[in-house]
């Protein structure tokens, strides 16, 4: 089977691909299907039996692309939405990364009731230990534009 998907995942929206149209590929193994950009080839993701099997039964039924969400993967929680505590966060790995400077892990965390974006890279330390450096920023921080050194932005006065 390979039939195309409409990806509609949270993580597809905010990692967007040629458009969000998918490929579906079956592998044997460990997960069902791999999903695989229609246009460029990218790897988007990994797909549980479960959901290969009601990929599957909506081909059937209809012609055109599935659309895939959250809600559709149940057994994965690379791309199901988490409810997160106040002060907790969650990581998953990178499986392909875009750069070599890239995090090997990407998330988030809610930290005093403010929802924040997590990177870790694995690091070595001199002794030999392995350790994971992370960045915590607000997810509004990458929104808002930066200041160019005017502490005064909305000073009446001129000078």
């Amino acid at each position: 089977m390979s039939a195309l998907v409409r990806l509609a995942r949270s993580i597809d929206q905010r990692q967007p691909c040629c458009g969000n149209l998918a490929r579906v590929v079956e592998r044997q193994g460990m997960h069902a299907a791999a999903l695989n950009c229609a246009r460029c080839s990218r790897f988007r993701g990994w797909l549980p039996k479960r959901a290969l099997i009601f990929i599957r039964q909506a081909t059937v039924r209809r012609s055109g692309p599935t659309t895939l969400r959250d809600w559709t993967i149940t057994d994965g929680v690379q791309t199901m939405d988490i409810k997160q505590r106040d002060n907790s966060g969650v990581l998953f790995k990178v499986l392909q990364k875009r750069n070599a400077d890239g995090p090997d892990y990407t998330g988030s965390a809610t930290v005093a009731g403010t929802p924040c974006e997590i990177a870790g890279w694995i690091k070595i330390a001199k002794n030999g230990n392995r350790f994971l450096s992370l960045n915590i920023k607000p997810k509004d921080a990458a929104k808002q534009p930066a200041m160019a050194g005017n502490d005064f932005h909305d000073d009446p006065i001129g000078f």
